[in-house]
């Protein structure tokens, strides 16, 4: 299949992708609204869990709190997988969502020379002589009934080989390629996601909690004053841990407090 650039191989996903895990199926459009919108449409449908829909560009690209996700036609990783953890309780969800960034975190690392963190709760972010610059970001959207969880669309966009605009002045940009010591493809990012975390997705099976060590070893928050928006309410003091529920503690000037939604502005 034809793509707009040539370093993603959607031939050598298919046939290199270990089915141990997760039964994956590969579909690429060579553009598309959002690939969470395509796995939305996929899920009501009934499509089994394991699709993962990749796109060369999105017109209606999206993060975190209402936000828009730029790219540059085929210079960023977009994609979204569809899973359904039906033995998940729609409570502990957060974990699903902070275990994928988790290893997402771990899989850039694997490319990168200069320090990975992850911004709580969705963004992972690289350490450069200016400060943390943004590598990639992840947006969970899903569906949950009286029988309980239905689907989960994980949608995560990597800034491989360009750093696009920033929406927020305060948020540096970057990219893989900036900070690899040899050239790195999409397909090579990918594949090393989708294996990492289709491991990690099993263990959960057995331990919703079974992420936590990596995933608090990337956070780069702790320790340090934060300010954290979530809609009109601004939550600022010390960072000072995180909850066993995936929410971040912050030593406020009233007590310390568990926040579960929101950014971080600086």
């Amino acid at each position: 299949m034809t793509t707009l650039s040539t370093d993603l191989d959607i031939a050598y996903l298919t046939t290199h992708l270990s089915r141990q895990h997760l039964p994956w199926e590969v579909v690429y459009l060579p553009y598309t609204t959002s690939t969470n919108d395509v796995v939305h449409a996929h899920a009501r449908a009934g499509h089994a869990e394991g699709l993962v829909v990749i796109a060369d560009h999105q017109t209606q690209g999206r993060g975190q709190q209402g936000r828009s996700w730029l790219d540059q036609p085929a210079r960023s990783l977009l994609c979204s997988l569809l899973v359904r953890p039906t033995w998940l309780s729609p409570q502990h969800t957060p974990h699903l969502v902070n275990a994928f960034v988790a290893t997402l975190a771990d899989t850039l690392a694997s490319f990168v020379l200069a320090p990975v963190a992850i911004k709580w709760p969705n963004d992972v972010v690289v350490e450069t002589d200016a400060g943390m610059a943004k590598l990639a970001g992840v947006l969970c959207e899903g569906q949950v009934n009286q029988s309980g969880m239905q689907y989960i669309s994980l949608g995560w966009g990597v800034n491989v080989h360009v750093a696009p605009a920033a929406h927020d002045v305060n948020q540096q940009v970057t990219c893989v390629a900036a900070h690899a010591p040899r050239p790195v493809t999409r397909t090579a990012v990918l594949v090393a996601q989708l294996e990492a975390f289709g491991a990690c997705y099993q263990r959960l099976r057995h331990d919703v909690r079974a992420y936590q060590p990596a995933w608090q070893a990337r956070q780069y928050a702790i320790g340090r004053e934060v300010r954290i928006r979530h809609g009109a309410t601004v939550v600022a003091g010390r960072a000072v841990g995180l909850a066993p529920d995936g929410g971040l503690v912050v030593e406020t000037a009233d007590g310390p407090r568990t926040v579960h939604g929101g950014w971080i502005d600086h």
